[in-house]
């Protein structure tokens, strides 16, 4: 939903073909909150449907106050065969939730910690749920499968995702949930989008960082000015107050239009690592951040041959940080 062509006369589109159900991800459902339905008739679209990530409820009344229609709410994976639990269509859209589990399929919370005993790992078991991966042990019908997402359920049943087990912030041993940074930055009208990744630290192990998106036009200076107020007013927990806040021109995403967050906390990584060396009072030749399939992090940096002597002085800063070191001199520059 990049295409500026395709969010002008999306609404449009829906009229002209007298669609009744749209289906779009998150990131789509906020980038057509900033296009006017500018008189479209949509009276025949009576169920939104959206999954793959959390919906920020404040995208989902944005959506409603655009167009009229609520937003209903899906989740589900490839090993699940697609689908795990959603909002019916001829129920309750609450958006805040990803909806009913279907019937058959049953979901349990583990705990992630003793101090958060409601929100936790969402565990899945029923015949919809694959056997296993290629070329790994077959799992058994019986067998709880982790999907990797947090979250929580409901007296009635109803699953409300929080996040992936792996994006949690974890800051001096405190679980940071990044939807309680995200949720709270969505609130701000200039915002389209928000991601909250961990920053590497030397002290705390991980501190947040907030990336957004801007609405064209906005002034950004203002912008970040304002959100940096409501976050240190509305996010309760103070460790979980963002330590940088930046602006850019468009979120990282995937193939299916899920927030790519591993390119942010690499971008956050590399910008760290870069200020490191500025405050040593070296330019490397170059730096970057990798990250292997765990997502652990691996700094590469190049020295100038005029700096071979700090190679070893650099390699242990950054071991200060949870990251991998490999500072080289660069050969060319030796010659």
């Amino acid at each position: 939903m990049r295409d500026p062509n395709i969010l002008a006369s999306f609404w449009r589109l829906l009229e002209k073909e007298h669609v009744t159900m749209m289906v779009a991800v998150p990131t789509s459902i906020a980038a057509l909150c900033n296009v006017g339905v500018d008189g479209a008739d949509l009276s025949a679209l009576d169920y939104v449907l959206t999954g793959t990530a959390p919906l920020p409820l404040e995208t989902a009344r944005r959506f409603s106050a655009v167009t009229g229609k609520e937003v209903h709410t899906g989740y589900g994976m490839t090993e699940t065969s697609g689908v795990i639990a959603y909002a019916p269509r001829n129920g309750p859209a609450r958006p805040e939730t990803a909806g009913e589990p279907l019937v058959g399929v049953h979901v349990r919370i583990e705990p992630i910690s003793v101090q958060h005993t409601l929100v936790g790992r969402v565990m899945v078991k029923g015949a919809n749920v694959f056997h296993g991966y290629l070329g790994g042990a077959k799992r058994s019908a019986d067998e709880w499968f982790d999907t990797g997402d947090l979250g929580l359920l409901s007296e009635d049943g109803w699953l409300t995702l929080t996040g992936r087990s792996k994006d949690l912030i974890i800051r001096s041993g405190h679980n940071i949930d990044p939807a309680l940074i995200e949720e709270v930055a969505a609130r701000h009208a200039d915002v389209v989008l928000a991601a909250a990744v961990g920053l590497i630290d030397d002290y705390a192990g991980e501190v947040p960082a907030l990336y957004v998106e801007l609405r064209a036009g906005a002034d950004e200076v203002k912008a970040l000015a304002e959100l940096a107020a409501l976050l240190e007013r509305d996010v309760s927990e103070p460790p979980a107050r963002p330590k940088i806040i930046e602006a850019i021109a468009a979120m990282p995403t995937t193939a299916v239009g899920k927030i790519y967050k591993p390119a942010l906390r690499l971008a956050a990584a590399n910008k760290r690592i870069k200020r490191l060396f500025a405050e040593e009072g070296i330019e490397p030749a170059s730096i970057e951040a990798k990250a292997d399939l765990g997502g652990a992090i691996t700094i590469q940096a190049v020295l100038h041959a005029r700096d071979k002597l700090n190679a070893d002085k650099m390699s242990k800063l950054i071991n200060r940080f949870p990251v991998d070191a490999d500072v080289t001199v660069s050969a060319e520059q030796a010659m």
